[in-house]
């Protein structure tokens, strides 16, 4: 498939990261505080995700080494409350 004339000529400038991001940065400067919500937000729906395969572990281990069923309705709690954490961010 030929995208007709969309390479890069000869005379097109390269502009390094940090010129770009300095070129940028006005235009997303208004939006620093959503942007800072934004990234809050998708690293708690990445931790939360992340932590629930270990808690699954600790789940079953307890299960195979206890028969303390407290604790372990405790944990699957946290597994579920975490589940559903990181299903809403």
């Amino acid at each position: 498939m030929s995208w007709l004339g969309l390479d890069a000529e000869e005379y097109d400038k390269q502009y390094s990261d940090k010129e770009l991001i300095s070129r940028l940065a006005p235009f997303f400067s208004k939006y620093r505080k959503y942007m800072i919500i934004v990234i809050i937000f998708i690293s708690l729906g990445s931790f939360s995700f992340g932590i629930i395969p270990y808690l699954t572990k600790l789940v079953l281990d307890q299960m195979y080494t206890t028969s303390n069923m407290g604790s372990m309705v405790i944990l699957i709690a946290i597994v579920f409350i975490i589940n559903f954490l990181g299903w809403i961010f």
